[in-house]
């Protein structure tokens, strides 16, 4: 018995792999989801370090408890925060000075080559990574989007173009466009693309200036990448032509609700037709929203006098709480566990600034939702939303009145299908054939044992435009048809006149 022990132990030993999970500390929600991956490998027995960079004060946590942690401080945060706010900067200064910091701590470096790690895992917030897995001779990577893929993501793996009808990541449109809207879809899916290549690029002069100019090209390496592990879900997400590399994993590591304290609960069952939950995340800024937009949510949740509303604010916010103090079914809390909320059965919706941990939240619980989003994919999200009949919006922050709210409250509070149609996707989602965190061990370890998958890899990244597009084919064919059927034009004319002169000649 002994030795069969010692056994199995040397077998989970031997099949053991080392991973180490780059989080940047850039946002606290992206810190969360990498900390959800590690903590899953953990589980399934696997070695994994989590390397943060200190980058921004407000990204203070480490997204998990269990793995081993390197936090380094690259004395950055003081410029980085400079460039808070201004988004060009932050994009294309930020980065390139955060990568410098890294490579400057030669400790670090040594102490992450020591680790010969099989595995590498690293979302898509900066180009950083890709460069310093190679850098580190680690022989395989992993890519993670914490939402859907940007454009320059799918340009860089060769996946198809499908502006036609598949939203960029901060569009607001759903995949039926109208022809404006497909022409705006195209020209911005364009201009991300080129904005990626180009930070890129800045990244890859970085390496180069560190370490020569046969660094390869940072664009190179990410589009090598074996797999893609997408924060989405099938189902749920907009439908768009994939490679064989790309793995939905949507929804990994949801906690379960769990039985709320007895404040809440009092609040939550004294609403006479339920509660509604109103947070606009971590990153939002309520507290500095103008007067008005804080007037306009108190005013418009108080005439809903059969519902609470438990609203998610600063407790610094003395302006919220001198208006909700007028509002007795308004609720306010400066801490809500958003999970354990949405899960229980007197809460009947939510309203959120459309963030993906959120959407994914509201989807599992099965309640329907109302979006107000502010940046980035929120707009996406938030037309997803209405796409799949789950939910309203806003159109955004900035039009957010006490009219605008109160109208996309009533049609979510009063239409059934909403609710219905978020409960089936619930229900999809609970009976889905291979659950996430499965997809996500076994294709790691598919990953770390064969480490580059030329096999899942797509020509098309070996293609130019005209190629790509095929109007290398369709350009020169349709020239040679329209010559063609130009001769036969004139051919057909010489005819005719030749055949109309010589009845005339004959008459004459």
């Amino acid at each position: 018995m002994k030795s069969l022990l010692l056994l199995v132990a040397s077998l989970q030993l031997c099949a053991a792999y080392k991973i180490l999970v780059y989080s940047p500390g850039l946002s606290n929600s992206h810190l969360m989801f990498n900390g959800r991956i590690a903590d899953l490998l953990i589980s399934a027995g696997h070695d994994v370090l989590i390397y943060k960079p200190e980058l921004m004060a407000a990204a203070n946590k480490n997204g998990s408890d269990i793995a081993r942690m390197l936090v380094v401080d690259v004395g950055v945060k003081e410029k980085w925060a400079k460039t808070s706010g201004k988004r060009d900067d932050m994009i294309f200064k930020g980065s390139g000075m955060s990568l410098s910091a890294q490579l400057k701590r030669k400790d670090v470096m040594d102490a992450l080559r020591a680790e010969k790690f099989d595995l590498a895992i690293s979302e898509t917030m900066e180009f950083c990574s890709y460069g310093l897995f190679h850098h580190l001779n680690i022989p395989s990577n992993i890519v993670l989007s914490p939402g859907p893929l940007m454009p320059y993501m799918a340009d860089a793996f060769g996946f198809p173009a499908a502006a036609s009808h598949v939203p960029h990541i901060m569009a607001g449109f759903t995949d039926e466009m109208t022809y404006v809207e497909r022409a705006k879809n195209l020209l911005t899916s364009n201009a991300l693309t080129y904005m990626g290549r180009y930070v890129a690029s800045l990244t890859t002069k970085v390496f180069r200036n560190h370490f020569g100019n046969d660094f390869p090209e940072i664009y190179e390496l990410l589009g090598r990448s074996p797999l893609v592990l997408v924060n989405s879900v099938e189902i749920l997400d907009f439908t768009r032509p994939v490679l064989h590399k790309l793995v939905y994993i949507g929804g990994i590591g949801m906690s379960k609700p769990k039985p709320l304290n007895e404040k809440l609960t009092k609040i939550v069952k004294s609403g006479k037709k339920g509660t509604v939950l109103f947070s606009m995340g971590s990153v939002v800024a309520l507290h500095n929203a103008p007067l008005e937009m804080k007037s306009a949510i108190i005013q418009a949740l108080a005439k809903f006098e059969d519902y609470n509303f438990i609203v998610k604010v600063e407790s610094s916010d003395k302006e919220m709480a001198d208006l909700a103090s007028n509002a007795s079914n308004v609720y306010l809390e400066s801490w809500v566990p958003q999970v354990d909320l949405l899960g229980h059965p007197h809460v009947k919706a939510f309203i959120t600034h459309g963030g993906q941990n959120s959407i994914l939240e509201t989807v599992y619980a099965g309640k329907p939702v109302l979006t107000i989003p502010c940046f980035a994919d929120q707009f996406r999200n938030a037309a997803m939303v209405v796409r799949k009949a789950f939910g309203t919006r806003v159109p955004s922050m900035s039009a957010l009145t006490v009219d605008s709210l109160t109208a996309a409250l009533q049609d979510l509070l009063n239409n059934e299908k909403y609710e219905i149609n978020a409960r089936r996707l619930s229900k999809m989602l609970e009976k889905k054939p291979v659950k996430s965190e499965e997809l996500v061990v076994k294709w790691t370890e598919f990953v770390a044992e064969f480490k580059q998958l030329p096999e899942l890899e797509s020509y098309a990244r070996q293609l130019n435009f005209l190629q790509l597009t095929s109007l290398d084919i369709v350009v020169p064919f349709t020239l040679v048809l329209a010559l063609a059927l130009f001769l036969l034009y004139k051919v057909f004319r010489a005819l005719l006149r030749l055949c109309f002169g010589s009845s005339k000649l004959k008459n004459e």
